[in-house]
């Protein structure tokens, strides 16, 4: 019983008639395409030859060959460069201090007040490696601050790298002094207000 006879009839009209009986093996398609007369002596599979075998061994050693020797030039040739890149390249814990906001008491008294205060602080990783580029700058540092520089080294030595890499060299900073320090620590390697 057929639910649909006309749709069944539209879609005969569409239906694909094989011209061959017979089915068609690949390496019949194959061979037609070699279009030879000796089929029968004709293979269809053809051998590598070792000389394609060889160029891309050549190809494949080559490849390796670069990809070692680039490697021992980075290691070796620009060693000391990224040597120095990645002892830049170093994470610092910068202790971020949150204000403080007003306290009032119950009957709405303040009782503690904001006052800005500025401290001058040293990075030990930042500092300059020379000697003598460190000391003119600790120079520079102690003829703005008023402090002398032995205390100033002495603070720098004190640094426990353990408990973080910074150290406060003066507190409670003036204004004229902050000013100052400020308009120069661009020329302060190390050196930051906080």
């Amino acid at each position: 019983m057929d639910r649909f006879p006309n749709f069944n009839k539209a879609l005969a009209k569409f239906k694909i008639k094989t011209i061959f009986k017979e089915t068609i093996e690949p390496e019949e398609i194959l061979l037609d395409a070699t279009k030879s007369s000796d089929l029968d002596e004709q293979r269809i599979e053809v051998p590598i030859k070792p000389k394609i075998f060889r160029i891309f061994a050549g190809i494949v050693l080559g490849t390796f060959l670069i990809l070692i020797g680039q490697a021992a030039y980075m290691q070796i040739g620009r060693g000391d460069y990224f040597n120095n890149l990645a002892a830049k390249n170093r994470t610092r814990s910068l202790p971020l201090f949150a204000q403080r906001g007003i306290i009032y008491d119950k009957n709405f008294k303040q009782l503690v007040f904001n006052i800005p205060s500025f401290n001058l602080l040293v990075s030990l990783p930042d500092l300059p490696q020379d000697s003598v580029t460190r000391s003119n700058t600790v120079k520079k540092v102690a003829g703005i601050t008023g402090l002398p520089e032995k205390e100033i080294l002495n603070d720098i030595s004190n640094i426990n790298l353990k408990f973080g890499s910074s150290a406060v060299v003066a507190e409670n900073l003036e204004h004229e002094k902050l000013l100052e320090i400020q308009g120069g620590i661009n020329d302060l390697p190390g050196w930051r207000i906080g």
